[in-house]
């Protein structure tokens, strides 16, 4: 028995009405659900090629692990529901951040695991000691040290949230 591939026009429209049904139905865009698709896509493409292994199992192995990579290394996504970390950051921005292969300087945003039971902090690097860091809680105005293990990544992008920025 073979097993049926698929076009990859259809894959990608799959995941556009996906995505478009959980933005109308929970207001929320889940960039990783689109990139799935999309990247199935992509593979689809050149795993349809071949006649071994059936194309659509290659595409989905394949897109999944890519995806686990990228979400659990390369880019992670949050969205901020306060304007606790004003002015960096507005309320109802997404920060971008990378969970692994960073490097943190001086004013680098950072976002720390666990602090007296907080988790999840933001904080701006003030100080880079060798292995410790230096850091500025934005939403306490409180600094404190930290360790690279306490660190869950280094922001790289911000959007602009709800509120527009002073032109």
């Amino acid at each position: 028995m073979r097993i049926p591939s698929m076009s990859p026009l259809m894959i990608a429209m799959i995941g556009i009405g996906i995505s478009l049904l959980n933005l109308l139905i929970k207001g929320k865009f889940d960039l990783y659900i689109l990139a799935f698709w999309l990247i199935a896509a992509v593979i689809e493409i050149f795993a349809g090629k071949q006649r071994k292994v059936p194309s659509i199992v290659i595409t989905f192995i394949a897109t999944l692990a890519i995806i686990i990579f990228l979400r659990t290394n390369v880019i992670m996504i949050k969205t901020l529901p306060n304007s606790s970390a004003e002015p960096y950051i507005q309320k109802g921005a997404a920060v971008f951040y990378q969970p692994n292969f960073f490097t943190i300087r001086n004013n680098d945003l950072i976002v720390i695991k666990n602090y007296e039971g907080s988790r999840s902090l933001i904080c701006k690097v003030l100080e880079v000691n060798g292995l410790t860091y230096k850091v500025e809680i934005i939403s306490r105005k409180k600094a404190i040290e930290t360790t690279i293990d306490n660190i869950e990544g280094k922001i790289i992008y911000v959007t602009s949230g709800g509120k527009k920025p002073d032109s």
